[in-house]
């Protein structure tokens, strides 16, 4: 959402990162237009649904705000030999420099690969997100759950969360993180999120069959419109009459500078 800046610079840029290595593909921007709380994972699943009509064979979901930088492997079979299924390719990205590069062991958003297959058998996003924070923390938990039944077995398992999450080696996940869209993430419903986090980690469930692709909506209901350009797709996108998104009062905007005397 309001982001269309860094999304020329990011197609624009890819397009060149891709061509350099032989890869086929398309970006599809699912931009939701409903006028409420933002809500990332139903986007994320937009997206994915008319990837899906389309028949490829995998996806990747990508921060707008994030670009590889050299040794970025975006090959379909490449990166995917790494973790079977899937593969976190952002696992350095400059905005996290600090901590490590991964801000903690179980973070896989930024730039994550996943065949349409097991994107589909995970139900996709969460989308009881709302605003920004914690749709990424849940979905990395489904594909733990899904590949061994929750956190500590995933941890346990040979490779641990590395082999699982399919994280290339040291200077192959490098990203540059462009920032300056800080100021949308005041959420005033975090709260809200973390408890539809922590109760999905406190089932038994391997895979959330309620909550996801399955519940929202399909790709002809929620569609309102498409914009074609040389470089993207956006989808355009309202909510299914199944989802009620919630009150939402949208943060100010930031005062202006002073005027210059």
């Amino acid at each position: 959402r309001d982001r269309r800046d860094q999304l020329e610079v990011f197609s624009a840029y890819m397009k060149q990162h891709l061509d350099a290595q032989g890869v086929p593909f398309k970006i599809y921007v699912a931009e939701q237009s409903n006028q409420s709380a933002f809500n990332r994972g139903w986007a994320l699943n937009a997206a994915f649904m008319n990837a899906e009509r389309d028949g490829v064979a995998y996806v990747v979901m990508h921060d707008v705000d994030m670009l590889p930088l050299s040794g970025v492997n975006y090959r379909y079979d490449d990166a995917l030999r790494r973790g079977g299924d899937v593969a976190h390719l952002s696992t350095e990205a400059s905005q996290f420099a600090h901590r490590g590069y991964l801000p903690y062991p179980k973070y896989c958003s930024g730039a994550f690969m996943s065949t349409t297959a097991f994107y589909r058998a995970i139900n996709g996003h969460s989308a009881k997100f709302w605003g920004w924070g914690g749709e990424d923390d849940e979905f990395c938990a489904r594909v733990a759950k899904y590949k061994h039944g929750g956190w500590k077995a995933a941890e346990a398992a040979e490779g641990g969360l590395d082999r699982m999450f399919g994280r290339p080696p040291p200077g192959g996940g490098r990203f540059l993180s462009m920032g300056g869209h800080d100021q949308s993430r005041d959420n005033p419903r975090w709260h809200a999120n973390n408890n539809v986090l922590q109760r999905f980690l406190a089932s038994s469930a391997r895979v959330n069959a309620l909550d996801g692709l399955s519940s929202s909506g399909s790709a002809e209901e929620i569609l309102t419109g498409t914009e074609e350009t040389p470089l993207f797709t956006i989808y355009s996108t309202a909510f299914p009459a199944s989802m009620t998104p919630p009150t939402w009062k949208p943060p100010p905007p930031p005062p202006k500078p002073p005027p210059k005397p």
